[in-house]
């Protein structure tokens, strides 16, 4: 079980560290997977079985009315020890899979993780997560194994191939990937070579994005690049902590198309 407020702590440990982590050489860390093959549901191939799935022109009413099936559910339960979702959340990830561009502002805690990793416990698609930091990666990376979700990230000293990351990937033993942007301007070709795997983009911390904030990375601006790779595939950018010119600056340079836009979990 995933306990989500964990990783919603991102915002401060990122203030705590930026700066202390630029990787130089991406490489790869593939933490052991787990062989139990009944850990992920095998609904991969159907996602409608665990959706209700509207026509693609449905309003925005249409949309927050959707609910969740009782077999979704029990993928919440299983994976992140909730019964429900927050209000909110699964509209979020509903949007995901309809394939529509979204920038999700959420308050620290209040579960942003869970909007683009049930995702990829959803469809038979990997979910590709673009996050700030090789030390945050190795923290969700492994909370997301301990509960039995397949996942792995590109960087940091490993010695592992690539290759390895990539035939998880082609046997459909991994749902979610984490990279961060110097790794991708350093090896953008990798991102082509699984390009037909991938279901969602997601850019963490999305801000880091933005000069008009203080954690101000000029990797992320090379994120908007993938999309030439992953024409097909729906960007969610999630972060804590937005105003109005760093959400335009993130929809802006993320090329977001017509976006759901998200603001939730703040009093």
């Amino acid at each position: 079980m995933i306990h989500d407020d964990f990783y919603d702590t991102s915002n401060d440990y990122l203030f705590a560290t930026e700066n202390q982590e630029i990787e130089d050489s991406p490489s790869v860390i593939l933490d052991e997977q787990p062989q139990n093959d009944q850990l992920l549901p095998k609904i991969n191939d159907k996602p409608e079985n665990c959706l209700n799935l509207p026509n693609f022109d449905e309003n925005e009413d249409e949309l927050t009315s959707v609910t969740p099936t009782s077999e979704t559910i029990s993928i919440l339960k299983k994976y992140f020890g909730f019964s429900k979702f927050r209000p909110l959340q699964y509209q979020i990830v509903h949007s995901a899979i309809l394939k529509r561009d979204q920038l999700v502002v959420m308050s620290t805690g209040y579960g942003k993780s869970i909007c683009y990793q049930m995702p990829a416990l959803l469809q038979g698609l990997i979910t590709l997560v673009v996050s700030p930091l090789i030390s945050l990666m190795e923290d969700q990376v492994f909370a997301l194994q301990q509960a039995g979700i397949e996942a792995a990230y590109l960087g940091g000293n490993s010695n592992i191939p690539r290759d390895v990351i990539f035939d998880q990937i082609r046997m459909n033993k991994l749902k979610i990937l984490y990279i961060t942007p110097e790794m991708y301007e350093c090896s953008p070709s990798y991102v082509d070579r699984i390009a037909q795997f991938v279901g969602l983009l997601a850019v963490d911390e999305a801000h880091c994005i933005s000069a008009w904030g203080h954690e101000f990375r000029p990797g992320y601006r090379t994120i908007a690049n993938m999309r030439k790779s992953l024409p097909k595939v729906p960007v969610m950018a999630l972060t804590a902590t937005a105003t109005e010119p760093v959400r335009n600056d993130i929809v802006e340079n993320l090329r977001l198309l017509s976006p759901k836009i998200t603001v939730t979990g703040f009093d």
